[in-house]
């Protein structure tokens, strides 16, 4: 006899769940565990992603307006030209030059490695 899962479909992306285990497992359940890891995490969130991303944003906002003011470049094509930047710390690689090799001129990979050397030098 095969055996009946524990959940039904009610639509195609509803699900209903029913528990099959015994209650006894979530009577005297202790979380201070898993409160004491969030409590760790939301610590870390703070006290360092969100300083790194402050440190991103801004870079990114100082780059872009230096350039935007210089060139006259698609903001779409400037807006992946930062990101790219930022993420290779303050170089557009071989790859990517070649990639917009016909949408943007060779001028404007070098000044957007010279903004991010002078916006890190400045962060010092």
């Amino acid at each position: 006899m095969p055996s009946v899962p524990p959940w039904s479909s009610i639509d195609e992306n509803q699900f209903q769940f029913e528990f099959k285990g015994h209650e006894a497992l979530y009577r005297y359940w202790d979380g201070t565990h898993c409160a004491e890891f969030m409590a760790r995490a939301t610590k870390q969130a703070i006290e360092q992603h969100l300083k790194e991303e402050t440190v991103f944003l801004t870079r990114y906002d100082e780059i872009y307006r230096r350039i935007d003011q210089s060139f006259d470049i698609p903001n779409t094509d400037l807006s992946r030209l930062v990101m790219f930047c930022l993420d290779q710390n303050g170089r557009i690689s071989n790859h990517r030059r070649k990639q917009y090799q016909y949408k943007v001129p060779e001028e404007i990979f070098d000044a957007l490695e010279q903004a991010y050397r002078i916006l890190v030098n400045e962060d010092i």
